[in-house]
């Protein structure tokens, strides 16, 4: 996992060959991530793409530790912002993996970190990870893109 202020994504580059390409949307849309629509968008036609979603954060106890297999995950919060439980897949006990879905669903402890617009996290399939949980009592309007990255075989 890595976890890291968005103005040092560009440091991280060279971990994928669709890493740049995940920039290239970011300042492509430079000044307005906020305005664009929830839905799915292509950014480099070999597989790369954007999860765009609006939604309210939630109290941990409706959240699931999840993992995938496929696809790595970079998070980004564009508004509101949201705590993300944070555990190593060898160290939970795995319930269920949905294929199709490229979900895989875990038992285990979780530690915290919040992402904000400021920050950036990257889940690789052993990082198991909890999204979308409240950073207090109340729900949160959260506003995130999360770029699901081919894993290089």
């Amino acid at each position: 996992m890595i976890y890291d202020s968005l103005n040092n994504f560009s440091m991280y580059l060279c971990l994928h060959t669709h890493f740049p390409d995940t920039l290239a949307f970011l300042k492509d849309h430079e000044g307005c991530l906020h305005m664009v629509t929830p839905g799915s968008y292509d950014i480099n036609n070999l597989g790369a793409f954007v999860l765009v979603s609006e939604y309210e954060s939630k109290p941990e106890s409706e959240g699931f530790l999840e993992y995938h297999r496929k696809f790595i995950d970079i998070q980004i919060v564009v508004a509101g912002r949201e705590k993300i439980g944070i555990a190593q897949t060898s160290n939970c006990r795995d319930q269920a993996y949905l294929g199709e879905k490229d979900l895989g669903k875990s038992d285990g402890i979780a530690d915290y970190i919040t992402l904000d617009r400021t920050n950036f996290a990257i889940f690789f399939p052993q990082d198991a990870h909890m999204p979308q949980i409240s950073c207090s009592e109340r729900r949160e309007r959260v506003k995130k893109m999360v770029f699901k990255i081919p894993v290089l075989t």
